[in-house]
């Protein structure tokens, strides 16, 4: 049986005017269903819905799958190995959409804002920094970043200010 992530409405919208067509019809995610052939990158996920590649081995999203297999794995492998699973993953990837990292972001905000979504299998479980300015959504994975980013962005004159107002914590 083939892995899914159940995932539950926040409110009793209809997922028919979203475009998660994976998540509408099937209620889940099946995002490792795109490599299960191929036994030696079973720390690879696709998420369909939000355009998205997951290694649960660097705990990262990638955008350029080639040269991070190359680079980070299968170092123990032949040469000749090495490439034949490279290149069986490369003409999996070939037939999925994977969009920019910042873009999959997007589709992931918009999700949440009608469905709950736990949190990535692949993914670590941090403390987020979030800031609560106007319309802004940019997210900092610590709080010298986001204090940073204010400085920039907002508050150039108020550097010594406490800027705890501006910013909040999304708990892992």
């Amino acid at each position: 049986m083939p892995y899914s992530r159940e995932v539950s409405p926040i409110s009793n919208s209809t997922s028919t005017n979203l475009p998660f067509s994976t998540y509408s019809l099937e209620g889940s995610f099946l995002e490792k269903e795109a490599f299960n052939s191929i036994k030696e990158v079973s720390f690879l996920s696709y998420y369909k819905d939000f355009k998205l590649l997951l290694y649960s081995k660097c705990s990262i999203g990638i955008e350029y799958l080639e040269s991070h297999l190359r680079s980070k794995h299968f170092l123990e492998k032949e040469k000749k190995e090495k490439k034949e699973i490279i290149d069986k993953v490369l003409s999996i990837s070939s037939t999925l959409e994977i969009v920019p990292l910042v873009d999959s972001f997007s589709l992931i905000l918009d999700f949440s804002k009608s469905f709950f979504l736990p949190p990535f299998k692949e993914l670590p479980i941090l403390s987020l920094y979030k800031c609560s300015l106007e319309e802004c959504s940019t997210i900092k994975a610590s709080k010298s970043n986001i204090i940073r980013y204010l400085k920039e962005e907002y508050l150039e004159r108020r550097r010594e200010e406490d800027l705890s107002s501006y910013y909040t914590i999304i708990r892992g």
